[in-house]
Order: structure tokens, then C-alpha cells, then sequence
């Protein structure tokens, strides 16, 4: 139980925070130094909590600092979590004011063997037509749209863990995870594609375009027959099938969990809700292990009334 977040507060009580983690356990203390508690040699202050919910170690101290304080707030592991909680297009609360939604834990974002933890959410940018975001479920949404640039939504920033974020992230020599919940509305034309962007400067006003610049991954979730699709970009306009899975790998109007996962000897696999659908293929041309971006795009021209979702995506190392 956390500090409050108003009102009077008890020394003995942030002591019992700090050193149970329950504000109004029965247990008593003595001996209580404000100034340890605060400069984190009672414990290592939780730095979880937002600036606003701590202590900011500097003399003087006050016990107004600990309002809200919560010494076991909860990490959520991986280079990037998202829930869609929020407007993902602007300022976006983080994961210590707003609770992971959608069903999410911070236990399923756990596992990142590296130790990292991210509580911010990242920003998102949308390209083309037809974009929106519903609020009440907390998800992306991706309909009809005759822009040429078809419906996308794109972030740029892949990594996002606390002190350690970078502009991209290698994943060489290590086993990495894309997983994401996803739902796509029976027939219409509107193919879901999750995009793995490896190249450095690739166009963010246009879709396939910038020459050899255009290196991506594309996962293709088609909207037909159910099969997934890897393809490989060398430049715009020019791809390559990497694998093409069965027919009926997933279900439409149907919440699925997708998840990609390369191994450290570069054998990339795919589940759906769980069943392998892909097992331990190799791209085999100067395969991309270094990424600047994601983006889910949907099919120009779908049916009108239709649309693809994704719930939630995270990103972390097993």
C-alpha cells in the first residue's frame, strides 16, 4: 500500500513503505531518520515512481516528497510496452499514472533478460487515411481508405527503457520478441501488415519509396485465406517471400496474439495464440538485425466498415 497522496503523514509510516512496503502495516520502527529514508541508505529509493511521487534526495528534506511514493512499484520489463492507454499520437501518461489496460499485467511484459524495464509509453505518428484510435477498448484502429499511402500507424521509437532508450536497437546475437494482440474483420481486402523498418533513413511521409534506402521486414496477415506472409525489402518496390505459412494460420473477427521471435543464431519463428505457425526459418540475404521503427498498416481500397486492430505491443529479449 502506497504513501497517500494528501494530507497528514506519518514518519513511521514511510518507514513502514520503505522497509515493508505498506504505508499502514502494524509494524512498528524506531530510530527514524527522515534524511535516510530520502537519500535512499534505509533503501534504494524505487525510481519507478514518477519525480513527482519521491524524494528527490537533496537537502533539505520533507515528508511531503514521499506523497504517493510506492516502494514496490511494479517494473514493467522489455525495450517497449504498449496498451494503446492514452492518445498514442501526444503526450501520453506512463505506466506508473496509468495502469497497463487491456488485460495486460506488468507480469506479462516481465522476462526481459537483459533487466530492463520501461514506464513510458511511446509515440506514435499516422500516414495515409482512415486512422483513428478507439478509447474506450484502447486500441488502433486501421479502415477503408484510397490514400496511397494506404492507413498506417508508425513509432519511431523502438526502444524505450528507462536511462537506457536508444534511436534503434540491435537484436544480433540475442533472442528478441515482437508480440502483439491483433484482429482483423472477415474479408473486405484489407490485409494486415506489421512492418520491421532496418533501415536508417527510411521515408516516413511515404509508403515504399526512397530507393535503397526502403530495407523493411514486412509481415502480411491476409485477410482471404489467413496466411502470414514474410517478405523482405532490399529497396522500394523490391521484395522478397521469405516463407508464406499455411492458409487458416489465424482467424478473423477473432482477439489473436502474435508472436515473432529470432533466436540468437538467427532462426526466426512465429506463434498464434500460442501454436507455431512458422518454425526456425533463416533469412538467408544479409538477414536485418538492426531497426529504426514498427509500423501496422492496412490495405488501401478495403470495404468500407471494416477495419484492423491492434490492442497492445511490446517488445523485449527472452
Amino acid at each position: 500500500m502506497a504513501v497517500p497522496s494528501s494530507g497528514e503523514l506519518s514518519l513511521r509510516g514511510i518507514k513502514r513503505e520503505v522497509e515493508n512496503n505498506n504505508y499502514s502495516l502494524g509494524v512498528s520502527h524506531s530510530n527514524i531518520s527522515l534524511t535516510n529514508l530520502s537519500n535512499g541508505t534505509d533503501d534504494t529509493i524505487n525510481t519507478r515512481n514518477i519525480s513527482a511521487n519521491r524524494p528527490n534526495v537533496i537537502a533539505p528534506h520533507a515528508m511531503s516528497e514521499f506523497y504517493s511514493y510506492d516502494h514496490d512499484e511494479a517494473s514493467i520489463a522489455g525495450y517497449m510496452v504498449d496498451d494503446f492507454q492514452g492518445t498514442p499520437t501526444s503526450t501520453r501518461a506512463n505506466f506508473n499514472t496509468t495502469t497497463l489496460g487491456d488485460s495486460l499485467t506488468a507480469g506479462d511484459a516481465s522476462g526481459d533478460a537483459s533487466g530492463a524495464s520501461t514506464s513510458v509509453r511511446p509515440l506514435w505518428s499516422t500516414l495515409g487515411g482512415a486512422t483513428s484510435y478507439h478509447s474506450g477498448n484502447h486500441y488502433i484502429k486501421m479502415a477503408n481508405t484510397s490514400n496511397s499511402n494506404h492507413s498506417q500507424w508508425r513509432t519511431t521509437q523502438v526502444d524505450k527503457r528507462d536511462s537506457l532508450s536508444q534511436a534503434s536497437i540491435s537484436v544480433s546475437g540475442v533472442k528478441f520478441c515482437w508480440e502483439f494482440g491483433f484482429y482483423i474483420a472477415s474479408a473486405g481486402n484489407k490485409d494486415l501488415r506489421f512492418v520491421l523498418e532496418a533501415g536508417s533513413s527510411v521515408p516516413t511521409g511515404t509508403w515504399n519509396s526512397g530507393g535503397s534506402n526502403f530495407k523493411i521486414y514486412a509481415f502480411t496477415f491476409d485477410d482471404q485465406s489467413g496466411y502470414i506472409r514474410w517478405q523482405r525489402w532490399g529497396s522500394s518496390g523490391s521484395q522478397t517471400t521469405v516463407v508464406q505459412t499455411s492458409n487458416s494460420s489465424f482467424s478473423y473477427n477473432t482477439n489473436h496474439v502474435c508472436k515473432i521471435t529470432k533466436t540468437s543464431g538467427n532462426l526466426w519463428n512465429m506463434t498464434i495464440d500460442g501454436t507455431s505457425v512458422m518454425s526456425n526459418t533463416k533469412e538467408a540475404t544479409n538477414a536485418y538485425t538492426q531497426f529504426y521503427g514498427y509500423r501496422f498498416w492496412t490495405a488501401k481500397s478495403g470495404t468500407s466498415g471494416t477495419d484492423n486492430r491492434v490492442n497492445y505491443f511490446k517488445t523485449y529479449r527472452e
